[in-house]
């Protein structure tokens, strides 16, 4: 009983492990698949699972495939988590910050130097049209000077800064939340990479300086119809 029991628990987790690793490489067409995708790095524990499971199971079959998954798995991972790799042709490090404003509420000099330190394409989330002010006015604009900006009231607002040329831009229909998608043009074949400790760094201090709110004085979120974007 505890072998069929552990069995089934790990096609279970083995399904959950395999479902992480392809997501990465469908098209991007709904909620599901983007929630997925977002949590593959997540869901490569699954797969650990899956190996022990089947060992307790002594399903020797099984366990080499999980633990094949696994591999393949933190092959595709580790990467984006120890630098660029090398690149046979001329190439640009690109790098992409995402900043959450809390509501439109976060510091703009510390979002300014955040962006300024660490990033070459700036994606905003919660984003309200005094917010888009307030970084314009603390010099955002000036090194960033292409973006497009779909701000809302409370924490429906989006928007992408660049300090390359953005050459197309529309919104993505069939989401809850407004999305955006925006085409960058650099000179050269892109290549990156995940965060390293000085962005985390810099995260953590402009988080530091987000106001301070109780959590019941939040304004319920809700979801405006969305203006339409603005690039320039």
């Amino acid at each position: 009983m505890i072998r069929v029991f552990a069995t089934v628990l790990g096609v279970l987790a083995f399904a959950v492990g395999a479902a992480g690793l392809v997501s990465r490489y469908l098209p991007i067409d709904n909620e599901v698949i983007l929630v997925v995708a977002a949590a593959s790095p997540y869901l490569a524990v699954a797969g650990v699972i899956a190996v022990i499971l089947f060992a307790i199971a002594r399903r020797w079959v099984l366990t080499i495939l999980a633990a094949v998954l696994c591999v393949v798995m933190v092959g595709v991972q580790l990467p984006r988590f120890v630098g660029p790799e090398r690149a046979g042709v001329p190439s640009v490090a690109v790098r992409v910050v995402t900043a959450n404003l809390g509501f439109g509420l976060a510091h703009p000099g510390a979002v300014t130097e955040l962006a300024l330190s660490s990033a070459d394409v700036l994606v905003i989330q919660e984003l309200t049209s005094e917010a888009a002010a307030r970084l314009s006015a603390a010099g955002l604009d000036e090194r960033f000077p292409h973006s497009v900006l779909n701000p809302e009231r409370q924490a429906s607002g989006i928007g992408v800064w660049s300090r390359y040329p953005i050459v197309d831009s529309a919104h993505i229909e069939g989401y809850q939340m407004p999305m955006l998608r925006a085409r960058i043009e650099v000179p050269g074949d892109v290549r990156t990479h995940g965060p390293g400790g000085a962005p985390r760094r810099a995260v953590g201090a402009a988080a530091a300086l987000l106001p301070r709110r109780p959590r019941a004085s939040l304004p319920p979120c809700a979801r405006w119809p969305a203006t339409p974007a603005r690039a320039r």
